[in-house]
Formats: structure tokens, C-alpha cells, sequence
């Protein structure tokens, strides 16, 4: 069997190719764990929405209830 002689220019563009597919390879790893970042913050961020708009009902709730109290001892201190 003959060896066939392979052009150099061959065997640099297929170097070339396997140099540019491992590139490529590395930019989707990469681009995998910047997505999976950005889920888990986009995550934390809605936990954090929902955290404050929680915390704002509370205090919306919790101004009711000083309101009620305020109103009863009003009406307590009109009684006495």
C-alpha cells in the first residue's frame, strides 16, 4: 500500500477546522453557563420581587390595623 502524499494546504485548513471546532465547542460551554447563571438570578430576582411586594402588603396591612386602633382609642378616649 501507498502512502498518498496529502497537500499541506489540506492539512492546515483541517487543522484550522478542528482548531476553530474546539473554539466553538468552548464559546457554547460558556454560553450554557452564563444562560444557567442568568436563570438562577433571574430566579433570586423574582424571589426578591415577590419578597417585596410581600413586605409591602404586610406594611399596607399593618398601617390598617394602627388606622383601627387609632379610630377604637379615638372613640374610647370620646367614651370615657
Amino acid at each position: 500500500m501507498s502512502k498518498r502524499k496529502i497537500n499541506p494546504k489540506i492539512a492546515k485548513n483541517d487543522a484550522e477546522v478542528k482548531r476553530l471546532e474546539s473554539q466553538i465547542q468552548e464559546v457554547k460551554a460558556v454560553k450554557q453557563k452564563l444562560n444557567n447563571e442568568l436563570t438562577d438570578l433571574t430566579k433570586q430576582a423574582d424571589g426578591r420581587s415577590k419578597q417585596v411586594k410581600d413586605a409591602k402588603l404586610n406594611v399596607k396591612k399593618s398601617d390598617q390595623s394602627i388606622a383601627d386602633l387609632e379610630a377604637a382609642l379615638a372613640e374610647a378616649e370620646k367614651n370615657l
